[in-house]
């Protein structure tokens, strides 16, 4: 035999050999991803499963001895108070380390598109759940996936679903035009994006324990095949698509100061940090103190009142007090809401937005809805509202990426 030829079928074997072993490379790939595929469904199926408040210690358990390894406790665990981890990573070699970057970005943008290709990206669920007194009372979704962006370069999806038993107005979500519109359709929850990130995509769903079990989880369906399948979902609409419509009703344009208050009275009562019964004295108008400088100042109303009662909040102002009230004015930038107006006479239910202690030289500020009719049915439902408060012990979860 030919030297020619034996160096043809060494080639052949060689070429045999190395296709085999990239065959069986892409196997043992894609049977690593469908087991990830599998952990990220029962993650997901098991959060679709816990029920605020209702579901119980022992179920909680059940959950950590289900997930072994994967949860952990932050602290001290008992049926009294345990907060619990439970995190399915998608290859852990590409988990950034707090400066030097996933070693396997460190050969370059070449592997990076070449590991998108056959699956292999960084991805990350993380459940977390707070116990207190024998019942789960929050809990907290986070899941971040990479996916290509602009150009071939590396980019991130993030979502975060978290539990409250009201929705602030200091909620992420909530500075999104439009957000506090949608609470007139669903008062418990709310859908919008988290925060300012670089090269990233980011969105946040908000609820409270009475919403509905087959709204939730149509609201975080997520299309989890984004995380494992060859070719990677490129944009949020792909992988949260349910978010994702909530977010674009917002952005609907309406005319100037078109839209009413819809909150449902005992909404307003769960989410306002402070309610006041109180009597107008007299209606008047003002140069708006709190334009922006450089601009005109508009005309706002400012009513002076008298505070009757406290019906939730801080007791920082007596009642009978006689102080200068401003209801939504309806000024600002592109304003949506319709102005709300107090008659001189009228006994309302305020929802004061904003004051401090030099409340006698400021004044007291509303945000829309902040101006409810003092009628029987208005009081019942927001003491309905204000009974909503479950009294967590200690902060709210916050969101916090395990790495």
């Amino acid at each position: 035999m030919s030297v020619r030829a034996i160096s043809l079928r060494t080639a052949r074997v060689t070429a045999i050999l190395l296709l085999t072993l990239l065959l069986l490379a892409f196997a043992l790939l894609q049977v690593k991803e469908h087991l990830l595929r599998k952990r990220n469904e029962r993650l997901l199926s098991d959060f679709h499963s816990i029920r605020l408040n209702q579901t119980t210690w022992p179920e909680a358990q059940a959950l950590m001895e289900r997930w072994g390894k994967m949860g952990h406790a932050r602290g001290p665990c008992s049926s009294m108070d345990c907060a619990y981890d439970i995190t399915v990573i998608g290859w852990p070699s590409l988990v950034p380390d707090g400066g030097a970057g996933p070693w396997l970005d460190r050969l370059g943008r070449f592997p990076f598109v070449l590991r998108q290709l056959v699956g292999v990206r960084f991805s990350l669920l993380h459940l977390r759940f707070l116990v207190q007194d024998g019942a789960i009372r929050r809990t907290q979704l986070n899941i971040a996936a990479e996916t290509v962006g602009y150009a071939g370069y590396m980019s991130e999806m993030l979502i975060y679903v978290r539990s409250r038993a009201s929705i602030s107005s200091s909620d992420e979500a909530m500075r999104t035009v439009g957000a506090d519109e949608e609470l007139g359709v669903h008062p418990n929850f709310v859908v919008g994006p988290e925060s300012f990130c670089t090269g990233c995509e980011t969105i946040s769903l908000t609820f409270t324990p009475g919403i509905a079990p087959e709204e939730l989880m149509r609201l975080t369906s997520f299309h989890l095949s984004c995380l494992t399948d060859n070719l990677p979902c490129i944009h949020l609409s792909g992988f949260a698509p349910a978010m994702m419509e909530e977010k674009a009703k917002y952005l609907r344009e309406v005319p100037r100061n078109s839209v009413p208050c819809t909150t449902p009275a005992w909404a307003l009562g769960r989410d306002a940090d402070g309610i006041w019964l109180a009597d107008t004295l007299s209606a008047g108008q003002v140069m708006d103190p709190d334009t922006i400088p450089g601009e005109s100042p508009s005309i706002v109303e400012e009513d002076q009142i008298r505070l009757v009662k406290i019906l939730k909040g801080p007791l920082k102002i007596a009642p009978q007090s006689v102080l200068r009230f401003r209801p939504y004015s309806g000024v600002e930038y592109e304003a949506r809401a319709v102005p709300e107006h107090l008659k001189q006479g009228h006994r309302y239910i305020l929802l004061p937005w904003a004051y401090d202690d030099d409340w006698q030289k400021k004044g007291v500020v509303a945000w829309r809805c902040g101006v409810l009719e003092d009628t029987p049915e208005n009081e019942l439902s927001i003491q309905q509202g204000v009974g909503l408060d479950d009294h967590l012990r200690g902060s709210e979860l916050t969101e916090e990426w395990p790495w």
